[in-house]
């Protein structure tokens, strides 16, 4: 997952601030414990977002004790102590940022693609200890090499290219849960949040792939000189993609984790769409120049 699953965070009063922070601290230290110190580097908002769905589904209420964080030694925070959850989400990061290093080698020009060479050898070390996502990780390579060739042929509408992201998501979302409802839910939530981590990336990328000649589903979609004056289109679509996630979500019981259900529906309700919003206004400025 790339970033832009996160809250807004102005509208996340204090206690659910705090609590939001402290599953990012909790991962955070999970991820140095189960994946390696250096994995830490790959964590970003959306596997806060992933590891609070996966503990309401499996019905995991977090401990959250005070203790140090690596970027603020001085000053205790309020953590979530690691749980089945934390370290599911830490071998899942471990998991897509090799993948997205691998796509980066096999897509990229110039120092982008002689950073990710580079610091292939580090992701490595950190899928070799995804034991208990193993399984996931064949299904999840098998679906990227289908993204791959659909990107090849050039001609595969966003809709497409993002449904066989979402079937990752959903894959991830649901993997090794207890009881079929979870499933079901997880499935479900996974494969719009796919969807729509799959567009927000395209959409953020128009400006460089244009640039680089990259291939973009947006750009080959509608053309590049044509594209951004799409962009409302654009928006419309992916919002209307949060609907069915707002749907699934209405079936989470976070009665065992009952803050996170404030914080995830602050992300999914405010925090995507200004994320879509802040991506189209950046485009718009640069249309502009």
């Amino acid at each position: 997952m790339f970033g832009y699953v996160e809250p807004q965070k102005p509208e996340l009063r204090l206690w659910e601030y705090e609590e939001y922070r402290g599953v990012y601290c909790g991962l955070c230290k999970t991820m140095g414990k189960k994946t390696g110190l250096l994995s830490r580097l790959s964590l970003n908002y959306d596997y806060v977002f992933l590891a609070m769905i996966r503990s309401a589904l499996l019905g995991i209420s977090p401990k959250i004790e005070p203790g140090f964080c690596l970027v603020h030694p001085t000053k205790k925070r309020a953590i979530v102590k690691s749980d089945a959850a934390l370290e599911y989400c830490a071998e899942v990061s471990a998991l897509l940022t090799y993948h997205k290093v691998i796509d980066n080698i096999n897509d990229s020009r110039g120092a982008k693609k002689l950073a990710s060479m580079l610091i292939k050898p580090v992701c490595s070390s950190f899928v070799k200890r995804c034991i208990d996502i193993s399984a996931a990780g064949g299904k999840i390579a098998e679906y990227l090499c289908d993204m791959a060739e659909l990107e090849k042929e050039e001609s595969p509408t966003p809709d497409m290219l993002a449904e066989c992201f979402g079937e990752i998501m959903r894959e991830i979302f649901a993997y090794r849960l207890n009881d079929e409802k979870s499933v079901r839910i997880a499935e479900e939530l996974g494969r719009h949040v796919g969807r729509y981590i799959y567009l927000a990336d395209a959409l953020d990328d128009i400006d460089y792939d244009i640039k680089y000649r990259q291939f973009n589903p947006f750009v080959s979609f509608y053309g590049k000189n044509d594209v951004l004056s799409h962009l409302g289109d654009i928006k419309t679509a992916v919002l209307l993609g949060l609907k069915g996630l707002e749907a699934a979500i209405a079936l989470v019981d976070f009665s065992t984790c009952t803050g996170y259900g404030n914080i995830v529906n602050n992300i999914i309700y405010l925090g995507m769409p200004g994320k879509i919003d802040s991506i189209i206004k950046k485009l718009e400025q640069t249309d502009e120049r």
